[in-house]
């Protein structure tokens, strides 16, 4: 299991209300930005702690502007407001560390890429060797095709020319080692096949013949 399936909000130095606050705000997080490493929970975590700060300010300054002489004066302590801009600073610096500061039509695109390239993943372990497919995003049906600019060739090994051929099996018959019938069991054909597998071997002497001259 991943950092991200168990990583769960510690809420350290909240109360048990503050906790429960903070819990429902990183479930939205989670939800709306591409979070997945452990670092990257970290600085949620300290994220989050900041913003219940930055509320219980707001609160602390709701509060004082009850007092009569706050209101009459309307005159909230310096210090209140210095502490909401530091916050709010802090606040918007781990926001882009985390990359929640990007336009929301890129943030979209890169979070359909990442779902997509999982999709994809997810699929290649399902259907290793299908070349038939449906994109998992359009539904459409694909059909993959080999590359061979990219492979390796060389002879197959079980033909000479058209017909389903083995040097050493054949080899193996000269040697009276096993059957012609044998060979057909192996390669999977009919008995009827052998003609046609004893003309492959005829002409595979005969290249052996013109290489040694």
């Amino acid at each position: 299991m991943s950092k991200k399936q168990r990583y769960t909000f510690e809420g350290i130095g909240l109360t048990t209300e503050q906790q429960k606050v903070g819990r429902t705000i990183c479930a939205d997080y989670r939800k709306n930005y591409h979070i997945e490493n452990y670092a990257q929970f970290q600085l949620l975590e300290e994220l989050i702690f900041r913003e219940i700060q930055q509320m219980s300010v707001k609160k602390a300054i709701a509060g004082l502007m009850k007092s009569d002489n706050v209101k009459q004066n309307n005159l909230v302590p310096k210090s209140q407001f210095d502490a909401l801009d530091n916050n709010l600073e802090r606040i918007l610096n781990l926001k882009e560390r985390l990359g929640m500061l990007k336009d929301d039509d890129e943030s979209d695109f890169y979070n359909k890429f990442k779902s997509l390239k999982k999709k994809y993943k997810k699929w290649v372990m399902d259907h290793k060797a299908d070349y038939t497919f449906k994109c998992p995003n359009c539904q459409e049906w694909i059909m993959a095709y080999i590359d061979l600019r990219k492979y390796g060739k060389t002879k197959h090994p079980h033909f000479k020319g058209n017909i389903i051929y083995n040097t050493v099996l054949w080899g193996l018959v000269d040697e009276g080692k096993i059957t012609a019938e044998d060979v057909a069991k192996i390669l999977n054909v009919s008995k009827e096949y052998i003609p046609h597998m004893n003309k492959g071997r005829k002409e595979s002497n005969q290249d052996i013949k013109e290489e040694d001259e």
